[in-house]
């Protein structure tokens, strides 16, 4: 079954939208980690490298996506790792986040890193809220498609068993109290028009057992039929036919000097009759 052009312009500017999120956060996040990495104990150092290998895989996985073909299961199975991989970090990122201890020489510092670990916090929920979005579409549009074919299914087996039983009923065996008209007469012929109208005009026209014939035309179409009999029994007794009458043959003449006889030559009418 074919996908829609309107879903996969759907997905296309989805993923397209995850990965440039994901690489923005990632810029904004090295600027920020190369900035403040002195003034950060290890607990926060080490969450911030998961959240930017996060956001890489998502980058790398959602382009090879796009660019291999589109396969529900893999599509909903890529999804499930990355809300796993995003939920996942976010919340032990936003459970650990008040423990942070920061090594600052100044309260400004101090602020700045506090802000920073609030905007990460809150940022790190944007790409799973389009993750978990694109697999609710993605989900919608797989039981639609499962319900669409199943549909199809189902006109086409319902399809091919009209036509088994058209074949059935078009080249089934004539009942004995079943006629040719009444088989021509049949929806499924393509005669049956002019065998109804038969059928019509056959009403119609009286039967010769309904018409009823006066005595004196009876008795003269018994004596003319014996009349014309008798008639024609004579004609075939009198008939004589001509055969042609055989010419007799000629002696074969023979030579005084030899004993072959001499071959005569045969007429035209001869030659043919051998």
């Amino acid at each position: 079954m074919k996908n829609s052009i309107s879903f996969e312009r759907v997905r296309a500017i989805a993923f397209g939208c995850i990965m440039f999120l994901s690489f923005v956060w990632i810029t904004l996040l090295s600027v920020c980690v190369f900035i403040l990495w002195d003034n950060l104990d290890r607990p926060e150092r080490s969450f911030l490298a998961v959240v930017l290998l996060t956001n890489t895989v998502t980058v790398i996985m959602l382009l090879i996506l796009l660019l291999r073909k589109f396969r529900v299961w893999l599509d909903a199975a890529r999804c499930v790792l990355l809300l796993v991989i995003h939920i996942g970090s976010a919340g032990a990122f936003a459970y650990w986040s008040p423990e942070f201890g920061y090594t600052a020489e100044s309260p400004e510092q101090e602020a700045s890193c506090r802000m920073i670990t609030l905007s990460v916090m809150i940022t790190s929920w944007f790409v799973p809220a389009l993750v978990l979005f694109y697999s609710g579409g993605l989900a919608f549009f797989a039981h639609r498609r499962s319900l669409l074919r199943t549909i199809q299914e189902a006109e086409e087996a319902e399809k091919v068993w009209a036509q088994e039983e058209a074949k059935d009923q078009y080249f089934s065996p004539l009942s004995p109290a079943t006629t040719n008209w009444d088989r021509r007469a049949s929806p499924l012929s393509p005669i049956a028009p002019a065998a109804m109208n038969w059928d019509r005009r056959a009403t119609l026209l009286p039967s010769p057992a309904t018409i009823g014939f006066p005595p004196e035309a009876v008795l003269y179409i018994q004596q003319h039929s014996r009349n014309s009999f008798k008639s024609i029994y004579r004609n075939s007794q009198l008939r004589t036919y001509a055969v042609p009458e055989l010419q007799p043959v000629p002696p074969t003449p023979t030579s005084s000097r030899l004993s072959k006889p001499v071959p005569l030559r045969m007429s035209y009418h001869q030659s043919h009759m051998y």
